[in-house]
């Protein structure tokens, strides 16, 4: 239900164009900017490139998007880690997915509570 809520207020961001949308997508397809627009797909590409590749394919249909990224203040890199089912003893990947994750809100996002993760 968040995934949806947060997914149609990115739409009215766009004012439901499609297009726009689209063209967004295009435009951050190769770098972690405009985190908002990033589909399901975009998330998975960017836990690949972060080196978390085995945790990587289970946000399949998860519902873990761009724009819950974006802007869920309460979505940190513990509700991420979650949702890739990385086990907590895995403190290693959960300290990379944290640092990265860090990055990726402050370069990515406007959200403004990157610290408090």
């Amino acid at each position: 239900r968040t995934s949806l809520q947060f997914g149609i207020t990115a739409l009215k961001k766009v004012n439901y164009d499609r297009v726009a949308l689209e063209d967004r997508r295009r435009a951050c397809e190769e770098e972690n900017a405009d985190v908002l627009v990033w589909t399901n797909d975009r998330v998975i590409k960017w836990i690949t490139a972060i080196g978390l590749k085995e945790y990587a394919n289970n946000l399949i249909e998860s519902g873990v998007h761009g724009a819950l990224v974006a802007l869920d203040e309460s979505f940190d890199y513990n509700a991420l880690a979650l949702a890739l089912q990385i086990p907590t003893q895995n403190t290693q990947a959960r300290q990379l997915l944290d640092q990265e994750f860090r990055s990726l809100l402050s370069t990515g996002t406007d959200r403004t509570d990157i610290n408090k993760s």
